[in-house]
């Protein structure tokens, strides 16, 4: 099964949510952030009683361009 990425409106707070700027979302079934900073990464601390809030997504799959690789991703889910 192919699965396509839909280009989305940031969500209303996610940024407060996740503690970092946003560059872009997509989302099929979990929303896929991308962030400017791979380094963002592994200093997020998500709040996760507002992530709950976002009931139309299974997860949070956050990524950025890797420093020495591709790309980074942490995913989260709330519930």
């Amino acid at each position: 099964m192919l699965l396509y990425l839909n280009t989305c409106t940031l969500p209303e707070m996610l940024e407060q949510a996740i503690g970092t700027k946003v560059l872009e979302t997509c989302m099929v079934r979990d929303l896929l952030v991308v962030v400017k900073i791979a380094e963002t990464l592994a200093q997020l601390t998500p709040d996760f009683m507002l992530l709950k809030q976002f009931d139309q997504f299974f997860g949070f799959i956050i990524t950025a361009k890797g420093d020495d690789c591709d790309f980074v991703s942490r995913f989260y889910k709330a519930r």
